[in-house]
């Protein structure tokens, strides 16, 4: 992938507050919510949910994770990852909480979980153009970030 196509995503990420997570229950049915996230420079995603949610209990068993980004800007990312959580510490969650700043009341609660998702697969949708802009992105490491 080109520096110039990790702007463009990047930038339409950052415009986005909210995002579609869909996660896979137990018995392999899609489960689809509302969330709000963060984006880091390597494309990895941050969020955060309570242990009693659908999506949390998914991700115990589960931990592929699909995202769509930006539904009415004419710039469309679908997003596939692993999710991985982590502490509530880490610099990624300030991130997230920089991004969203009303969730920083949530910080105590003691079912809020945070994660990090490492993409494996990105499409990028530029509708708002003559001709759409459209390209994939699949060359991550084993690690999840950019080759």
């Amino acid at each position: 992938m080109n520096p110039e196509q990790t702007k463009k995503i990047l930038k339409c990420m950052a415009s986005q507050r909210h995002a579609v997570i869909a996660t896979n229950c137990h018995d392999r049915a899609p489960e689809s919510a509302t969330v709000g996230f963060a984006e880091k420079p390597n494309l990895e995603l941050v969020f955060g949910t309570w242990t009693s949610t659908r999506k949390y209990q998914n991700l115990e068993h589960d931990n592929r994770v699909s995202f769509v980004i930006g539904f009415e800007s004419g710039v469309l990312i679908q997003y596939e990852g692993t999710a991985h959580q982590i502490e509530h510490t880490e610099a990624d969650v300030e991130l997230y909480l920089n991004k969203k700043p009303s969730a920083r009341k949530h910080m105590n609660d003691a079912d809020q979980v945070w994660f990090r998702v490492k993409p494996t697969w990105i499409r990028y949708s530029d509708f708002g153009q003559e001709p759409h802009e459209i390209f994939e992105v699949d060359q991550f490491n084993d690690k999840g970030t950019l080759s």
